[in-house]
């Protein structure tokens, strides 16, 4: 039945990118939590991305949309938040976003094992994890879903795109440093209604941004507590 196969890679896209911010997410933060056998299976069908992420997110943690954030440099030299921020978009720039935000997983993935290898001495077997792992990862989603995968990976990159971008990517969020990270944190990250448990759900517990920037160990699923 046609409905059935849309809807289920519907859901297979939603769920696949909330596990970003509920699973990868949480164990970039505190990977000793993750019991072993948890953290190679999250390994494999997260294809590596949380050790190659880490050093990545954590440096973004520490510097946030700072020149020395990875996160604002994403996407160069296609186009740069922090130019965008200093200087304002352009049509140019409208157009590259929309043709690249498409391709956000595997850009994303991409761009942390270039990041990975640069910056990472360690990074060496998760980066070879990786090559290996991915095409064995993502044909298995093919075998599974044939054409309805592109909706599937279309599904999970829009959900990423509008839980995570609305967290730092407004013109109040990028200013000069004021010395004191707590209100660096403060100004340069977004909690988007922060108040709704509901949301907080859908998202993963990523919408209340400030206060995971503010206590980056505490898991998700509680923030909205705070």
């Amino acid at each position: 039945d046609r409905a059935l196969c849309v809807s289920s890679a519907i859901s297979y896209g939603l769920l696949t990118g909330r596990m970003v911010w509920t699973h990868a997410h949480n164990c970039v933060h505190n990977p000793s939590t993750i019991p072993p056998r948890m953290r190679w299976w999250l390994e494999f069908d997260c294809v590596a991305v949380i050790s190659l992420w880490m050093h990545e997110h954590l440096t973004h943690h520490a510097e946030t949309n700072t020149d020395r954030d990875p996160d604002v440099h994403y996407f160069s030299p296609l186009f740069d938040y922090l130019k965008i921020a200093q200087d304002g978009g352009s049509p140019l720039t409208l157009c590259l976003a929309i043709c690249v935000y498409p391709l956000l997983v595997p850009f994303m993935l991409t761009k942390s094992i270039l990041h990975a290898a640069k910056n990472d001495p360690m990074a060496g077997n998760s980066i070879s994890f990786a090559l290996l792992v991915g095409p064995l990862r993502f044909g298995l989603d093919v075998l599974a879903m044939g054409g309805d995968f592109a909706l599937a990976l279309m599904t999970a990159t829009a959900y990423i795109v509008l839980t995570f971008a609305a967290t730092h990517q407004v013109e109040a969020n990028h200013g000069a440093s004021s010395g004191d990270w707590m209100l660096d944190q403060m100004r340069s990250t977004n909690s988007v209604w922060s108040q709704s448990r509901a949301y907080s759900t859908f998202t993963g517990g990523i919408s209340n941004h400030v206060e995971h920037h503010i206590f980056p160990q505490i898991s998700n699923d509680v923030l909205v507590e705070i």
